[in-house]
């Protein structure tokens, strides 16, 4: 799966994870894994954080996506 970096996110995204992380110091793009689109660790001034994410496919439902998972 290709790598989005932090900075290619949506403004509204990041301003959302900042809301509930706190302000954030510096974001560092993870290269290793396959299975997230984001992978970063995010350095907050309490600490640090790492964060994954994947794209939300367009095609589906959210309740139809909730309706299979175990």
């Amino acid at each position: 799966m290709e790598r989005i970096g932090w900075e290619s996110l949506p403004g509204d995204a990041r301003d959302a994870v900042q809301h509930e992380l706190g302000s954030l110091v510096n974001v560092e793009q993870v290269g290793e894994g396959r299975r997230s689109a984001l992978a970063v660790v995010a350095h907050l001034g309490t600490g640090r954080v790492s964060s994954r994410a994947r794209p939300w496919p367009t095609s589906a439902r959210p309740c139809n996506l909730l309706a299979r998972r175990p």
